[in-house]
């Protein structure tokens, strides 16, 4: 059995139009913890090629929230600078 790990913060899932193939692609770091990934991803996301953009509400660097990319297969997450 996995062990699911929760974070609070907010994660990016994948989903099929008809509801299968549920899958959760990323977790936000802990909102207690120095978290430059974001905490509480907001709005929509966008998608480009196999890319996809959003933002996230707070957590970065001061705190203020950040904008960051992912692939659509969980790889590649980052966060500009």
């Amino acid at each position: 059995m996995a062990e699911a790990t929760v974070f609070f913060s907010g994660t990016v899932f994948k989903m099929g139009t008809d509801g299968s193939g549920f899958a959760v692609i990323y977790n936000f770091t802990d909102w207690h913890s120095n978290n430059l990934d974001g905490c509480f991803p907001y709005g929509g996301l966008a998608l480009g090629g196999s890319t996809l953009f959003g933002t996230a509400i707070n957590g970065g660097t001061d705190w203020s929230g950040t904008i960051f990319k992912l692939n659509t297969d969980g790889t590649g997450f980052a966060v500009p600078s």
